[in-house]
């Protein structure tokens, strides 16, 4: 059946994973995911505080792009958050065809 595990940090396969981690004294919801290089497909990661569909809103982060091998690389969204005001983080990506 299909992987319908999340990644684990650093992976290189399973669902988007979205985790807090702390770095230079701030917390950052930080996604991962795999791409398929030069697949000509539109990843866009989502973050919102609730499940509701229209909550979703895009990453403002610079992605770190990670080459895993010649077909796949790993994005990196370290998003800044304040977990007093966000006490709850939902991640999603979207793909689309241009």
């Amino acid at each position: 059946g299909p992987d319908s595990s999340s990644m684990v940090p650093g992976g290189s396969s399973g669902l988007p994973g979205g985790q807090l981690i702390e770095a230079d004294d701030q917390t950052y919801w930080q996604v991962q995911y795999v791409v398929r290089r030069n697949s000509g497909l539109i990843y866009t990661p989502l973050k919102s505080t609730t499940l509701e569909s229209e909550s979703f809103v895009p990453l403002n982060a610079t992605p770190v792009v990670e080459t895993i091998n010649d077909q796949w690389e790993r994005h990196i969204f370290n998003e800044p958050c304040t977990p007093e005001t966000e006490d709850q983080c939902f991640s999603r990506v979207r793909v689309e065809v241009p």
